[in-house]
């Protein structure tokens, strides 16, 4: 029914802003620790880009989390899944579903 499009999620960095907070770290200042700018990491926090593994390494670092901690951090699902047209000139095309996805504590499949 859907093989065109893939199921992509939202993920939740309440918890990263906090500890950013917490650490005295703006949007600018951590971005700028990492070598990125400060309008990377906020469409980054605002899920419109993905993290890179390297650029999650230098935040838990900067940060403080340990790397058992990090998906706590950076892989909370728990805002919008929505599906994506993958054969899309843009890449993204109209949400088709959305639903509330609460409390995932087993994470695993980030596409389906």
């Amino acid at each position: 029914m859907h093989e065109n499009y893939k199921i992509i999620y939202d993920y939740d960095y309440s918890l990263l802003k906090k500890r950013m907070n917490d650490y005295r770290y703006s949007v600018r200042s951590l971005a700028e620790s990492i070598g990125i700018t400060r309008v990377s990491l906020s469409n980054k926090l605002n899920n419109h880009l993905p993290f890179s593994q390297d650029e999650i390494l230098k935040i838990a670092k900067l940060l403080d989390i340990n790397y058992d901690q990090i998906a706590h951090y950076f892989f909370a699902i728990v805002v919008n899944k929505r599906l994506q047209n993958v054969n899309s000139k843009s890449g993204v095309n109209s949400l088709e579903s959305r639903e509330k996805i609460t409390n995932c504590k087993k994470r695993g499949d980030f596409y389906d």
